[in-house]
């Protein structure tokens, strides 16, 4: 019982840790650079969410949303003014450039949040359900199908979106995918939304 207790606690982490894994591979793939600041943009969204409910007057869902808009815009920023001016230097270069940006964004958040953690609002029922005497919590559950829908869409996006095709032609191989059209350059900024729009979610 307890196995499966763990288990299932399991199954609750690695569904967070998967979509947080989708943008690394988005960035690697597109770049063949590691973003060791990601993991920086994980909190960074969470801490947009709370400062549009505490400083905007926000609902949960419309901050949830707009902290969403923001960490893409916060993508696309990234890629034009640190990123894409390195793109012709040496990888390492820009590997240090992605942990200067994530050094920036977590002391940014200690200066602007103070040292301790905000407590974030559940969204559902916190109070731990019983089935069978194994332990769960509704919020477990949401996090899980919320991470399965989220790689659905994206599996449905580069099996059947011309944008999403394209997207993996330039991961595959950049110089082909120019040669036959695809817009590189943008499907890399493209690549960089969608990574920090997952560390958001």
């Amino acid at each position: 019982m307890l196995a499966l207790q763990v288990f299932l606690s399991g199954i609750t982490a690695g569904s967070v840790y998967a979509i947080v894994a989708l943008g690394f591979v988005l960035i690697y793939k597109g770049t063949r650079v590691i973003h060791f600041g990601l993991g920086d943009q994980v909190t960074l969204g969470a801490y947009l969410v709370l400062a549009m409910q505490l400083y905007a007057g926000a609902s949960f869902y419309w901050a949830i949303g707009a902290g969403i808009v923001m960490a893409g815009a916060i993508g696309l920023s990234l890629e034009r003014l640190v990123m894409r001016p390195m793109r012709h230097r040496p990888v390492i270069v820009q590997i240090i450039a992605t942990l200067a940006i994530g050094l920036a964004i977590r002391e940014g958040l200690r200066a602007f949040m103070g040292p301790s953690g905000w407590p974030f609002q559940f969204l559902l029922s916190p109070s731990p359900v019983s089935i069978w005497g194994i332990y769960f919590a509704w919020s477990n559950v949401a996090i899980v199908f919320a991470s399965l829908a989220v790689m659905a869409a994206l599996f449905f996006f580069f099996a059947h979106a011309r944008l999403g095709e394209a997207v993996l032609a330039a991961c595959e191989n950049p110089v082909g995918a120019y040669l036959i059209g695809v817009p590189v350059l943008r499907v890399v900024t493209l690549i960089w939304v969608l990574a920090s729009v997952l560390a958001a979610i």
